[in-house]
């Protein structure tokens, strides 16, 4: 292994970069579909290694500009990470090839390259206090995880992918976001990761560092000690099922490409119409039970919510008893503008629907997608020609609502509509805790990718934060009800036309990152700062030796 980091730490230049890169893509390997965490102890290694050659060249006079060169070894790596981890987004240029496949090179470049900042920022902020020894793995764990928490909350904010989710591939180790979240994982997992690079360090002609046993057997003991408390929480599981709702979750598989054509319109209502019929249900059915009917992310290619006429048809189509809930384009004020051309308002919008064809409850999409749903500088793109995917004249609104329905004897339900469920405590607003989350999605943008996977895992490790069942309904999938242990119950594959027919999991108390979630992740940012600088501060053993050469 010392030949190996040696030949790491010597490379320069592109030869550098192109190993950086290589080693971000091997990264992607830990993330779902693969969930192959095992890569990642040949990533982290690489990537520390060769930050240590950055540093070994600045002290012994060969280079200069050292926090330069780590940005750049981390803006690879993470270019790597994130081109290989989102390749699944150019499918949704290829939607209208037409007018949006000449975007998706650049597309498919610019978001990783934009992502991939916040990992070089991580590495240049590291070498300016990096030393041989663990100092330099609790710095950069420390900076990664800074860094991934700016990611996920920044512009917006685009946390897919956090390097966290790649110590949650076990149902046990996935448990452990129940406590300190996906954030605080991401620390953790470089801390274990690293282990190659504790035992090894670069060495010159004279420099040698000790192997620091010590800190691999802790970090590796660390991790099977969290996989068997997550085990042992499984064995212990006291969820149960709502004994008052009945679930049927309709998948209708509808092409994007064939959706929003006039002409498939009827063809759309009656497919989707004709699944909404509770099949047998077996033994997950209840007597006397709240029949609840799930439809995804706009489900009809049309306005419908100022229909009387096909309110008034959903509302014979519905049973009795039965509440529909379905994502929809809903409209707001119908002022026009100057041009007449399209109401002012526009939502992204989920609505209840009772059994009398009435909208009882209306949710809005308030964490809209950029360029998918709305473009940054709206007005002066669109006069330049261009337009956001959705090709909606001035894009969606946002939403104002509050993230909470109660409507009659339904459980009361957190809204969240496509990629909201990656926000990693923003699921739940305010004091008000429902009882399930309900996610609707239309991941047919996407086709047959590793997309609708990471979304899928991703919606699983929001129900172990927060101790919530998540019931999650797709246009093409994956539709499935997910426990509050994050374990799928019952699902639909990817492009399968199917429902479910499932009983409501109940939820759990109040996790430890639910409730003190923003403590927890302040309480790791001072405890990782300090780490290293007690550590260089004492001088740990590695620091010496480099020192008396």
């Amino acid at each position: 292994m010392q030949g190996i980091s040696d030949f790491i730490a010597d490379l320069s230049g592109w030869k550098q970069w192109f190993v950086a890169l290589l080693a971000g893509a091997v990264a992607t390997l830990s993330l779902a579909p693969n969930l192959f965490w095992i890569s990642l102890f040949v990533s982290v290694p690489i990537l520390i290694w060769m930050l240590d050659g950055v540093w070994l060249r600045m002290k012994t006079g060969q280079s200069r500009q050292a926090t330069g060169k780590a940005f750049l070894v981390g803006w690879w790596f993470g270019f790597g990470y994130f081109f290989v981890g989102l390749r699944w987004i150019g499918q949704a240029f290829l939607v209208d090839a037409e007018l949006f496949a000449w975007l998706m090179p650049f597309a498919m470049a610019l978001l990783p390259a934009g992502l991939a900042l916040f990992f070089g920022v991580a590495t240049a902020c590291a070498m300016r206090f990096w030393k041989p020894g663990i100092s330099r793995i609790l710095l950069l764990a420390w900076a990664l995880f800074v860094t991934e928490l700016l990611r996920g909350h920044i512009f917006t904010g685009l946390p897919w992918n956090t390097l966290g989710y790649s110590l949650t591939g076990t149902n046990g180790l996935m448990q452990s976001t129940s406590v300190v979240g996906v954030y605080v994982l991401t620390y953790i997992a470089v801390l274990v990761f690293s282990v190659p690079a504790a035992l090894v360090f670069p060495q010159n002609s004279h420099n040698r560092i000790p192997a620091n046993w010590s800190f691999a057997i802790t970090v590796l003991l660390m991790v099977i000690a969290l996989d068997i408390a997550g085990q042992w929480r499984l064995a212990d599981k006291k969820s149960g099922f709502q004994s008052s709702v009945q679930l049927h979750l309709v998948q209708p598989n509808i092409n994007q490409k064939e959706k929003w054509r006039p002409e498939n319109q009827k063809q759309i209502v009656d497919r989707i119409i004709g699944l909404s019929k509770p099949g047998d249900a077996g033994a997950t059915s209840v007597s006397n039970a709240k029949h609840v009917t799930i439809w995804p992310e706009v489900a009809l290619p049309f306005l419908f919510d100022k229909n009387p006429e096909f309110l008034n048809f959903l509302g014979n189509s519905i049973a009795d008893e039965t509440v529909l809930i379905t994502g929809a384009i809903r409209t707001g004020i119908h002022d026009q503008n100057p041009e007449g051309a399209r109401p002012r308002e526009i939502f992204n919008s989920l609505l209840v629907i009772n059994s009398d064809g009435q909208i009882e409850e209306v949710y809005d999409k308030k964490h809209l997608v950029p360029f998918g749903e709305y473009l940054p500088f709206q007005e002066f793109l669109e006069a330049i020609g261009l337009e956001q995917l959705t090709r909606l004249r001035g894009g969606f609104n946002e939403g104002t609502g509050k993230r909470f329905i109660q409507t009659g004897s339904l459980p009361a339900f957190a809204p969240l509509i496509c990629y909201e469920i990656i926000f990693s405590g923003a699921v739940v607003e305010g004091s008000n805790r429902p009882e399930w989350l309900l996610n609707l999605t239309n991941d047919g943008w996407f086709g047959d990718t590793a997309g609708p996977h990471q979304h899928l895992h991703q919606a699983r490790i929001r129900a172990v934060e927060e101790g919530l069942p998540v019931v999650r309904v797709a246009n093409t999938g994956i539709s499935a009800v997910i426990d509050p242990y994050g374990q799928i119950l019952e699902s639909i594959a990817l492009n399968q036309m199917g429902t479910i027919d499932s009983r409501l999991p109940l939820p759990l108390q109040e996790t430890i990152y639910a409730r003190f979630g923003v403590p927890i992740i302040f309480g790791f940012l001072i405890i990782g700062f300090l780490l290293p600088v007690v550590l260089q501060s004492r001088g740990d053993n590695a620091l010496k030796s480099v020192s008396d050469t």
